[in-house]
This record gives structure tokens, sequence and C-alpha cells, in this order.
């Protein structure tokens, strides 16, 4: 996938960010994506390796698209979403026109490992070359609110799930806090929003 875009209207990647109660609203969203759903898809869930790696599988069977657990040097492809691993933190490097996948050890972020604003901020390294959606989903804490902001600053879009939608309003409230959001929506409607990429992709 080109990194180019026409714009800056259309995202070249989807960064989503997620914890308590994130499995449940993930499998819903990527449900209403279809196969040929044109970028690549990354995603930052707190969740132990383990059962991370029983999320991928989960999603893969109840959706159209490819779900895996990233590895280290991986290269995106549009219509795969990558879960970090449980135990490192994911960043998202350019290779020439092409991004890649890098998985680095550290301290934990806002009390995480892997961290959604070590995710977000490796993005907020690539832009504006690089349009990034992020989305913020329900979880406890504000891990990704700072890097969402950042993101936003840059004129990236940010999505935030509303709070009767969320498991625990943490993670997504305190992204709206920050003000680095105009898009605050209930589940049902992130799915459909997300296909609006599709559509100015196509």
């Amino acid at each position: 996938m080109s990194l180019s875009m026409n714009a800056g209207a259309c995202p070249n990647i989807i960064a989503i960010g997620s914890s308590t109660g994130g499995p449940n609203a993930l499998s819903s969203i990527f449900k209403a994506l279809p196969s040929h759903f044109p970028v690549p898809i990354v995603v930052t869930q707190h969740m132990p390796k383990v059962f991370l790696e029983k999320l991928a599988m989960r999603i893969a069977n109840e959706t159209t698209l490819d779900c895996t657990v990233a590895k280290d040097g991986d290269v995106l492809q549009a219509g795969h979403i990558y879960f970090a691993p449980g135990d490192i933190h994911m960043k998202i490097k350019a290779m020439g026109s092409r991004l890649k996948v890098k998985l680095e050890d550290g301290e934990k972020v806002n009390h995480c490992i892997p961290s959604v604003d070590v995710m977000f901020d490796s993005l907020v390294e690539l832009s504006p070359r690089i349009k990034t959606l992020a989305l913020v989903l329900t979880g406890m804490g504000d891990d990704g609110a700072r890097g969402a902001k950042k993101l936003f600053e840059k004129n990236n879009p940010v999505i935030v799930q509303d709070e009767a939608t969320s498991t625990v309003w943490g993670m997504a409230g305190a992204t709206v806090r920050l003000g680095a959001t105009k898009d605050i929506l209930p589940l049902e409607a992130i799915g459909r929003r997300l296909m609006q990429c599709a559509e100015c992709k196509a």
C-alpha cells in the first residue's frame, strides 16, 4: 500500500487502543468491515499474550479479515489486523513506501506494556506523511489519551467510544477531557464510520 494520500482525507492506517471491555468492542467493530478493507489496522489491547492469541483467532474466525498477533518486522497489509503482543511495545515504522511493525522491550508506560501511547507516538513521528485514524475504545486508566492528543494536533482524526457503550470510560474519557477528538460515537456507529475509509479509498 502506498504511503501517499490525497487531500489528507483518507488514512493510511487505523490504530486502535483498548483495554477493559475491548475484546467485545473490537469484535463488534471488525464484523462491520469487509474483507477488501483498504488499509491496515493495528491494535494495542491490554491483555496477556496467551489471551491475545486467542482473541486474534476469535476475530479471524468471526470476520472476513485476516487477524494475527504482530511479529517484529511484519509489513502491514491492507485488510489485515495486527495485535500488539501482550508483553512488548509495538511501534509502527516506515520502510520505503510501506509500513512495518517494530517490537521493542521497555519499561511500562502508563503502567502498561504494551502501551497505546507508545504505538500512537510512533505514528506521530510519521505524521504528516502518514495519515492515521486513531480510535480509543473502552478501558481503564488513561493510556492512549496523550498520544491521541499529539496525533489530533497534527490533523489526524481521532474517534472515541462514548461513555454509554463503554464498559469503563477511562481511556476514552481521558482522551475527550484532553480535547483530542471531535468524534465521540456509540460502538454501533464506529464500524460504519470506519467504512468511510473504504469509500474514500475506492
